[in-house]
């Protein structure tokens, strides 16, 4: 993607610029405004262009996204419009026209970005609270709330609920690279998210009731009476020899990671095929007539990420997805840390893992992020040295999280990760990994 400044000779690209405009801020700003609202016309975005302003992002000579650059005075500038086309959403196009913005002002002497969210004063817009979010892990701290009003007087007649300025700004001359969040807590996934949490901007996602109580009461009554489930071993490997270590964890599902460097003939891939569409199957009729929170997940995922999301593929067969995690009260083993294996097949960079909660210990029980490592490489994830180096790790230096009933948590499994022990009730959750393929789509694969 190129990234520009509009000229006022390009009439066309004006007039396709505002229309986007306008469509972003329909939505974005929704319930802000009554019917037929226009953030900018024509004129208005021609005289910016002629002031040049305006920045545009163009892919395969189509805009897909731009802003506005505002100098306030002889230190301040202002980033304005911030727009993308939805089907450029999680493509890290944002980021770019971010820093594109910071470097122009770094450019113009300027030693301040500014930015100002409107956002209602009696509800919650959820997709304002994500940009307030977003930018905070981009290095913006809040300076406080202005009167919109106060701005724009002749505005009040336009508006359908009460608005005001979300203040924000940005010390350039200190911070020239994204500060990182360890954790952000929602309501919705959305591609913004996914795209921070590919990026490694932040550590984890908790996405907050994303499977209704109903659901996780009657999957978990019916989980805890499986006679197959069955303990999860960790394996570490040298290359040569494998030792399987019990992490405190149990499982009902066959997991890819049992095919590792295993013959396609070999008995232990020929069982994990036959396992797919039951173990996916049985998922979906233990929570009907609700939907399975696993195919939940992939549908948000499919809908949210641009370039989609499904099953991953191996073999030339589909792979399963949501596989049960059962863990009872005081399985010390389970907080080692440790880290997951990516699959040699499919050549991933990194991988992600989906945890859904059906039901949770009263007290304790958390998961345990040890966020400022550095995340494994796949020679050092079966290596038994690097292993015992994770188990020395200070659980102080970790960050901890602890899910209620219903939560989605994601994080990527390449940083040592644990669990808290507890002493009463238990813990289970439906797993799947998930990664970016090289056409940037989402694979759901365990």
């Amino acid at each position: 993607m190129d990234l520009s400044f509009l000229t006022p000779e390009s009439e066309e690209s004006i007039r396709v610029y505002a229309q986007l405009i306008n469509e972003s801020y329909e939505l974005e700003e929704a319930g802000f405004w009554k019917p037929n609202h226009q953030r900018i016309t024509i004129d208005e975005l021609r005289s910016l262009v002629s002031k040049g302003e305006i920045i545009i992002a163009t892919d395969n000579c189509q805009i897909v996204g731009g802003c506005r650059i505002n100098v306030l005075d002889s230190t301040r500038g202002e980033m304005c419009m911030l727009c993308v086309r939805d089907d450029y959403r999680g493509k890290g196009l944002m980021s770019q026209l971010i820093n594109f913005m910071e470097n122009t002002f770094r450019e113009k002497k300027l030693t301040t970005s500014c930015i100002e969210i409107l956002k209602p004063t009696t509800w919650t817009h959820p997709k304002k609270e994500q940009f307030i979010s977003y930018y905070e892990s981009n290095g913006y701290v809040s300076t406080g709330i202005a009167d919109f009003l106060d701005y724009y007087p002749d505005a009040k007649e336009s508006l359908a609920t009460p608005v005001e300025f979300y203040l924000m700004e940005k010390d350039l001359t200190k911070e020239t690279f994204p500060k990182k969040t360890d954790v952000i807590t929602t309501y919705q996934l959305n591609a913004g998210l996914l795209e921070k949490l590919f990026l490694g901007k932040i550590t984890a996602i908790i996405i907050k009731n994303f499977s209704n109580s109903l659901v996780c009461k009657q999957l978990s009554e019916k989980l805890s009476i499986q006679e197959s489930i069955e303990k999860y071993m960790y394996i570490i490997s040298n290359g040569e020899t494998e030792k399987k270590l019990f992490l405190g964890v149990s499982r009902l599902g066959i997991p890819f990671s049992s095919t590792f460097r295993k013959d396609s003939s070999s008995k232990e891939v020929l069982k994990y095929k036959s396992m797919v569409k039951p173990s996916l199957a049985r998922i979906r009729s233990f929570a009907s007539p609700y939907l399975s929170p696993i195919d939940k997940l992939r549908v948000v995922m499919d809908e949210e990420w641009p370039s989609g999301a499904n099953l991953g593929v191996f073999d030339g067969m589909k792979m399963n997805s949501g596989i049960v995690r059962y863990t009872e009260a005081d399985a010390e083993l389970s907080k080692k840390a440790h880290v997951d294996s990516l699959i040699p097949e499919f050549a991933f960079k990194e991988q992600f893992a989906a945890n859904i909660y059906l039901e949770v210990p009263d007290s304790d029980g958390e998961l345990i992020v040890w966020s400022k490592h550095k995340r494994a490489t796949p020679e050092e994830v079966h290596d038994s040295k690097f292993n015992d180096y994770l188990w020395g790790l200070d659980e102080n230096e970790a960050i901890r999280i602890r899910p209620e009933q219903g939560d989605l948590v994601l994080f990527p499994t390449q940083l040592p990760h644990a669990t808290n022990t507890f002493k009463s009730g238990k813990r289970i959750s439906l797993q799947t990994f998930f990664a970016i393929d090289k056409n940037n789509k989402i694979q759901l694969w365990c």
